[in-house]
């Protein structure tokens, strides 16, 4: 039987030391769920852990990675956050990227990152608005991933990392449905059957569920690669305004 070497696991048959222990990310002061009914508090935030996950030796704390999921029925979505929860690194990103699926979360072309909040050697904060509110009338409200050394609760170019996408093409928004014969949303195509970001059915009415997540991602000279546990970060809806 063949054994497949990776950071994840301590596999001595493999000559890999132990894999790293990372901590995770941890809450910005902000939380936000599916039920949300505010549109300018329709946005996730969490702080990284970056000065606890400090380099040593042949490891590399890289940053943190976001991942997420759409889904059409919110008890799915909580049933599964459920599970996570109740398991422990690297178990529960195991269950998180190749059992449920869940994706990185991208920047808008010409900005992208790997991962997608990149050491700095401090901790900070990260504010990620997935779809645009009022924006006719305002910036404030825009969808937008920003980092900052305090927390965030609306748009701030000096802040701007980049504009979020689907992992289906850095093309794809999350403008779902919104005005979709406009040029301005053409681009963020209704989640269907056969996305590796969606689990649901296909509709272009919505809503549209999605949970995300946030990982301390760091490597070692060989390569191998080391994950925390996943962050909850919270669920948010996004429906036709």
């Amino acid at each position: 039987m063949a054994v497949l070497c990776c950071g994840l696991l301590a596999l001595s048959a493999c000559g890999l030391d132990t894999s790293h222990s990372l901590s995770s990310s941890s809450s910005g002061g902000h939380s936000v769920d599916a039920t949300t009914l505010d549109p300018t508090q329709i946005y996730f935030s969490f702080q990284t852990s970056e000065t606890g996950n400090d380099q040593s030796g042949s490891f590399t704390f890289n940053g943190t990675e976001v991942y997420y999921k759409i889904y059409t029925d919110a008890s799915t979505m909580r049933g599964r956050r459920a599970v996570i929860d109740n398991l422990a690194a690297p178990e529960a990103y195991t269950k998180l990227t190749s059992d449920y699926g869940y994706q990185k979360l991208l920047l808008k072309e010409g900005s992208e990152t790997s991962p997608l909040i990149q050491s700095a050697n401090r901790n900070r904060y990260v504010y990620i608005r997935l779809n645009d509110y009022n924006t006719a009338n305002s910036d404030d409200y825009r969808n937008v991933i920003q980092v900052g050394n305090s927390a965030m609760t609306k748009y701030d170019s000096a802040l701007m990392l980049g504009s979020p996408r689907r992992s289906i093409g850095r093309s794809c928004g999350f403008d779902f449905g919104v005005s979709a014969d406009s040029a301005a949303y053409c681009r963020s195509p209704v989640p269907a059957s056969g996305d590796t970001d969606f689990y649901g059915t296909t509709s272009s009415a919505g809503p549209w569920y999605v949970d995300m997540y946030a990982v301390s991602v760091g490597t070692d000279s060989r390569g191998s690669v080391s994950y925390s546990a996943p962050h909850y970060c919270g669920s948010v809806t996004i429906s036709k305004y």
